[in-house]
């Protein structure tokens, strides 16, 4: 039954069992409620109770709904709730059905909070500039746009207004704790929204975020977590003393082992322990398990950073205005070091330390070491590897997100588009290089690396050879596909054929 105002009898009861409040009238009750369940409770403001018959699951066992041992204020508790432990205040919370808050310090929400969603952080260049505003349907895709395509003006701000419309239209009045959710152990909450069967337990601070969450895919946020102006999406691991603030992360995302962020962006499956994180947008798959390891100021993704990886992005006397980009798949070896501003290509392997500027997008699949002090480029090496090969099919298999809305849009291809068009780019400059170069010279400078005079052609044949490679496994695909559904060689043959002209497509 919807809950009334406490009768005199009800009062009285309350009493007795050691609760009470600033002003009863404010208070409702369920009046088919025994009311042997609320116990040793102060009530402040308006507070409105469910029915609390029933148990709700809590940190492995099973325990009675309920309020016990709390100061509550201005909430609306639903049925099937259990409350038990505030040692100071639970207050502004709209608590939904089967949730269980136990063991928590201070919780409180203030009205007209932005809870996580609307906040600007400094991404890929600690100085600013690239600013991207996270909130709960922030994409790698949509944020990318928005750090990376700055140049067009019309075009940021036309973002920036959907963005904003989004978070003004679904950002709630209230703080909530989504149905099925469970806060054990936590020491201070402020103005934080929680979603549906999250686990919270044992955190040491929560402040001006959301913890998105699904049944299909429960959010875990545990011990000595800090977290300042954050979203968490599904399915996401935060624990082990993480600090982090103003930081987005992404669904099943993995983090811990103190671990800590600030002013980043961590997308779909990225995994980071131990080290740390500044202005660093972590596309999808980018993982970092290193004690010593810093990221700072660069894109990644797909990327794997060996123990000791560090950059350096200052100008000293005008301080931290260098980026870094390291294309999709890149790998940095133990203690790597890379002198921003630098631009390593997709997929390429970087080993050692490299005080001069790399600038490679259009070597990919390369081998970048150093040796005496001098940083040298095989182009196209990574090409033969096993491990990039293993990439490709490992990737797929541990995409660990379990919500219906997945919301990256992931390509776990090696081959695309994108990767051979930057290996044509190379193969021509190798060429043109090849052909500039005196026969006489055993070195060549490649994006402020050096170049044996014997790779320029080599590296060209290996990036024809894999340009063929992908051209003519899509046309078999293509046919492949065909066949499948026509089943005639001639039908599968003739969708092959261009239906026009590039030229034709041009006007």
């Amino acid at each position: 039954m919807k809950p009334q105002k406490c009768t005199d009898k009800e009062i009285r009861q309350l009493e007795q069992q050691g609760c009470s409040a600033t002003d009863w009238t404010a208070v409702r009750v369920s009046p088919d409620e025994s009311l042997t369940r609320i116990r040793n409770v102060v009530f402040i403001g308006e507070v409105t109770v469910g029915t609390l018959s029933g148990t709700v699951p809590a940190g492995g066992t099973t325990l009675p709904c309920g309020l016990y041992n709390a100061t509550i204020s201005d909430c609306h508790i639903a049925s099937g709730a259990r409350i038990a432990g505030i040692r100071t205040i639970l207050s502004g919370y709209d608590i939904e059905e089967g949730v269980c808050i136990q063991d928590v310090g201070t919780m409180t929400a203030e009205g007209g909070g932005a809870f996580g969603n609307g906040i600007e952080i400094d991404v890929v260049n600690e100085a600013g500039g690239r600013g991207t505003t996270i909130h709960n349907r922030l994409t790698a895709q949509t944020a990318f746009l928005n750090a990376m395509h700055r140049h067009d003006s019309s075009f940021i701000q036309a973002l920036q207004r959907l963005t904003a419309d989004d978070c003004a239209a679904r950002r709630p009045v209230r703080g909530v704790v989504a149905r099925g959710a469970h806060i054990i152990g936590a020491a201070s909450i402020r103005n934080v929204v929680v979603g549906p069967f999250a686990r919270i337990e044992g955190i040491a601070l929560l402040e001006n975020g959301t913890v998105n969450s699904c049944e299909e895919h429960p959010t875990v946020i545990g011990h000595g977590v800090q977290a300042r102006e954050f979203v968490i999406s599904e399915g996401a691991r935060v624990e082990s003393g993480s600090l982090l603030d103003k930081v987005f992360v992404g669904q099943g995302v993995k983090m811990g082992k103190q671990f800590s962020a600030e002013n980043s962006l961590f997308f779909a499956n990225a995994e980071a322990f131990h080290g740390e994180a500044a202005s660093v947008f972590a596309g999808p798959y980018t993982v970092t398990h290193h004690k010593s390891t810093l990221l700072i100021a660069g894109l990644f993704s797909f990327y794997n950073a060996g123990s000791g990886t560090n950059q350096s992005n200052h100008m000293y006397k005008l301080g931290p205005v260098h980026q870094g980009v390291f294309e999709r798949g890149c790998k940095t070896g133990s203690f790597s070091y890379v002198l921003y501003e630098s631009h390593v290509g997709a997929f390429s392997v970087v080993i050692g330390k490299h005080f001069t500027n790399i600038h490679t997008p259009n070597f990919p699949f390369s081998y970048i070491s150093e040796k005496g002090g001098e940083s040298t480029i095989v182009p196209a090496m990574n090409l033969f590897s096993v491990g990039t090969a293993r990439d490709g099919e490992k990737w797929p298999t541990r995409d660990g997100r379990k919500a219906p809305d997945k919301r990256d849009l992931i390509i776990f291809d090696i081959f695309s588009p994108y990767t051979v068009e930057r290996m044509r780019r190379g193969r021509d400059e190798l060429l043109a290089l090849h052909e500039a170069t005196p026969k006489d010279r055993a070195t060549v400078n490649v994006g402020g690396l050096q170049m044996t005079r014997v790779l320029l052609k080599k590296g060209a044949k290996y990036y024809s050879a894999a340009i063929t490679r992908y051209l003519i496994g899509t046309i078999i695909d293509r046919l492949a596909a065909a066949l499948r559904s026509s089943h005639s060689w001639s039908t599968a043959t003739a969708g092959t054929k261009p239906s026009a002209s590039l030229r034709d497509a041009s006007d």
